[in-house]
């Protein structure tokens, strides 16, 4: 039953970035960056259900590993680039240049750490009811 989590944490996220943004329309549900990460929340999980399931043995590891990489992309690689876009978007608009500059974003370590926290604890709330 655990598996129920893996579909109520990103959908729970996702659900809280389109309540928290400053304009609720229906492409905001689908933005990336912003609070809280669901990648890290559901990979969180993924390791989470994993621990429960095996305890710590190899697959719980990977999944650990694989949380790590998610989190460090959205904290790291993704962060830096969407902050390279909005400088473009800045210098193309005063230079008058026309671009369609693909918005992504990453996840500042406070969000990630949300996402992170939400995965775990609704993972053992769902364990625990359940």
């Amino acid at each position: 039953m655990l598996w129920i989590a893996l579909v109520i944490t990103p959908l729970f996220c996702q659900l809280l970035k389109f309540i928290t943004c400053d304009d609720m329309n229906l492409k905001n549900l689908f933005r990336t960056g912003g609070m809280p990460s669901g990648h890290s929340a559901l990979t969180s999980c993924l390791a989470t259900i994993s621990f429960i399931q095996v305890g710590w043995t190899l697959p719980t590891w990977i999944c650990v590993v694989l949380w790590l990489l998610i989190f460090r992309d959205a904290t790291g690689v993704r962060l830096a680039v969407g902050r390279d876009e909005d400088l473009l978007e800045k210098l193309a608009k005063k230079h008058h240049v026309k671009t369609k500059i693909k918005h992504v974003r990453g996840h500042t370590s406070a969000q990630a750490w949300v996402g992170t926290s939400i995965g775990i604890i609704t993972t053992l709330f769902i364990h625990l009811v359940l």
